[in-house]
């Protein structure tokens, strides 16, 4: 056990990873604030980068030290070397809801009553720490609960509002710009197609009156799925259609 402490390493060569990782990170998501706020609801830029950005420096590293210790207490504890830090950060769609909904509207709103912009502004800022803080009052509260938690509601539910947030953040944006280009699409989906029938696990059947190839899944009669580790790749076979039909799979 005193060997195991005496050998925890404070910094590793994977911590590069996590620590460019998180700082890319977090400088997007400022700069999502940024933006939004100076170019969409005309904030002072001012206020932003000397007040607000500091702060949410100061906050992130305060919490990922108090992770750090937690770190190290915990491996003390158990004994084990490869204990890590979870790292702190911005939370995306929080920054972006709160900047969107809380911080843009107040400031559109003190402005709309005659305070300054100067005074409006301030005051937004004012607003936006004290909404921060109630929302550290509700996690602080929830988090007593949190196991139980747990057991109540399965994984599944869990996880599945940060799937869609997911999803909406990362997959939608991409993909609105994928349609503006379909050639692109169209390239990397024939690549795709070639890859599969190059690997014998599935085969189009090709028509003098139609020039593109797409299974139809009216009917399906079974599923096939290749046992070949190269490809691992699940079909369907459908009888009733005659332009898809079930090729020979390497593991067959």
């Amino acid at each position: 056990m005193t060997n195991e402490r005496q050998n925890y390493k404070w910094f590793v060569s994977g911590d590069w990873n996590g620590f460019f990782g998180l700082i890319f990170d977090n400088l997007t998501v400022l700069s999502f604030l940024a933006g939004i706020l100076v170019f969409v609801f005309k904030y002072p830029a001012d206020i932003v980068y000397t007040k607000m950005f500091p702060g949410t420096a100061f906050g992130v590293l305060f919490g990922d030290l108090i992770y750090t210790w937690m770190a190290f207490r915990l491996a003390k504890k158990t004994g084990n070397t490869k204990v890590t830090a979870m790292p702190l950060g911005l939370d995306t769609p929080s920054t972006i809801g709160i900047t969107l909904i809380v911080l843009g509207p107040a400031f559109i709103g003190l402005k709309a009553e005659g305070i300054p912009e100067r005074d409006a502004a301030l005051m937004t800022w004012y607003i936006g720490m004290a909404t921060m803080m109630f929302m550290g009052v509700i996690k602080l509260f929830f988090s007593f609960f949190g196991k139980w938690i747990q057991k109540v509601v399965p994984q599944a539910g869990l996880l599945g509002s940060l799937a869609g947030i997911g999803l909406g953040l990362i997959g939608v944006t991409p993909l609105i710009d994928i349609f503006g280009m379909p050639m692109v699409g169209l390239i990397a989906c024939c690549r795709h197609q070639d890859a599969l029938e190059n690997s014998g696990c599935l085969r189009f059947r090709t028509y003098r009156h139609s020039s593109v190839l797409y299974p139809r899944a009216a009917r399906l009669d079974r599923r096939h799925v290749c046992r070949y580790s190269p490809c691992r790749i699940s079909f369907w076979t459908a009888a009733s259609d005659a332009r898809f039909y079930q090729g020979t799979c390497p593991c067959d």
